[in-house]
């Protein structure tokens, strides 16, 4: 009777972790840098949408808020074991990961390369259906960036991270962000286009060449749903001259072939 009862109560708590019981089996969400201005939003989005979520934190003390459909997990996209670990059962993986120094350990060639590189891995293990990136909007092989030493070559790196995740054979799709804020002074709506595109025609002081961060998040879960938006990577800013909600039909209408 005790095992009988502890099967019911494990039963239990993974049921209201994660939500509805077929959201289990079917969409699982784990999504890597959760605690971040962005990873966070996206979390919230997806829950907000149904979907079950492993939110991954490096330091579980630092969970601020406690959503419904989310487990949090503790772990490191540095550390291939605590992936293993924690992206056991998920069907769709996104990543929002980001340095946060230009040297040291948390510098953009162990984290926004080597971080991604292990994701990818562990994502085609698991047989994950679709890998989201995201990734910045000036990143990505429309050039060469491996003379760019700013930011402790930043930009080189999210792009080998970039090509690492095209070359996995794992179905993808990478958003380079432009300008992240919480949210602009006035609803817009948004923009895909080619990340060589978007260097030419923009400038990083261009204040108009921003992103919402609520936005991003969006697009991310609307990603998941559209066969269209698999195998592409480009750029996304917000731009007013265009109806808010018109991006939801452009993911047929962007190129697999963009850098």
């Amino acid at each position: 009777m005790r095992s009988i009862a502890t099967a019911i109560f494990s039963f239990l708590i993974v049921t209201c972790a994660f939500g509805r019981v077929e959201a289990i089996a079917n969409d699982v969400v784990f999504v890597a840098g959760a605690t971040g201005r962005t990873g966070l939003e996206i979390v919230k989005r997806l829950s907000t949408d149904g979907y079950a979520v492993i939110a991954m934190a490096r330091d579980l003390s630092k969970v601020k808020e406690q959503l419904p459909n989310v487990q949090w997990v503790e772990g490191d996209v540095r550390d291939v074991d605590s992936l293993r670990r924690g992206m056991a059962g998920a069907t769709y993986v996104v990543s929002a990961i980001g340095s946060t120094t230009t040297t040291g350990p948390n510098a953009p060639e162990f984290v926004d390369f080597a971080g991604t590189r292990n994701l990818a891995d562990i994502a085609k293990d698991i047989g994950a259906k679709q890998f989201v990136m995201i990734a910045s909007g000036r990143s990505g092989s429309y050039t060469d960036h491996s003379t760019r030493s700013a930011l402790g070559y930043g930009r080189y790196y999210k792009t080998k991270g970039e090509e690492y995740v095209k070359a996995s054979g794992l179905a993808f799709t990478i958003l380079g962000a432009a300008g992240l804020v919480q949210k602009p002074k006035a609803p817009m709506g948004v923009r895909f286009l080619s990340r060589a595109e978007y260097a030419a025609t923009t400038t990083s002081t261009d204040e108009a060449v921003i992103i919402a961060i609520p936005d991003v998040a969006a697009i991310v879960c609307a990603a998941l749903k559209d066969p269209h938006a698999r195998y592409k990577a480009f750029a996304i800013i917000n731009d007013p001259k265009r109806p808010v909600d018109a991006w939801k039909n452009e993911f047929a209408l962007t190129q697999s072939q963009w850098p």
